[in-house]
């Protein structure tokens, strides 16, 4: 953990030495939650590899999450017998 503010601002380490930010803004009576991975490490094939893992990774946690905030449903698997590419 690198900073939070206790209310709409966290900023933490991530995988490889990167650095998440997020924060929760209000405007015209929407919430907005916005994310930014900044310092991410270069790969050999980042299409392939961590920008696009990365997008879809952040995209089901920040769904999951706001399923989870609206209404109490997680929607990660918790079936081990079954495969998932989100842990």
């Amino acid at each position: 953990m690198l900073e939070a503010n206790g209310a709409d601002f966290i900023k933490f380490t991530f995988t490889g030495g990167s650095i998440v930010s997020v924060s929760i803004t209000a405007k015209l009576g929407v919430v907005i939650v916005e994310l930014v991975q900044e310092n991410i490490p270069e790969e050999a094939d980042p299409e392939k590899n961590l920008y696009v893992q990365c997008q879809l990774g952040w995209t089901f946690y920040l769904a999951n999450l706001k399923s989870v905030l609206e209404g109490g449903k997680d929607l990660r698997n918790k079936r081990k017998d079954l495969f998932s590419s989100f842990k």
